[in-house]
């Protein structure tokens, strides 16, 4: 995802995908369960870019990192 001084999706963008990209952008603002919900999303996700499929993998490896 671009990070920029944007608010909100472009047109082109799913919503969906981008509250989930913001969601684990600041991930250390939101609980494990909702972190994790929005890796899933990403990585399931037609629109989502090989950076958000790294970050969504590495967040829940850090996730099964804790929990283990």
């Amino acid at each position: 995802m671009t990070h920029g001084p944007r608010h909100g999706p472009i047109e082109h963008e799913d919503l969906a995908r981008w509250y989930a990209c913001e969601v684990m952008a600041d991930a250390a603002l939101y609980d494990i369960t909702t972190v994790a919900s929005a890796c899933r999303l990403v990585l399931d996700h037609p629109q989502a870019t090989f950076s958000d499929h790294q970050t969504a993998r590495r967040l829940l490896a850090s996730i099964r990192d804790r929990a283990a």
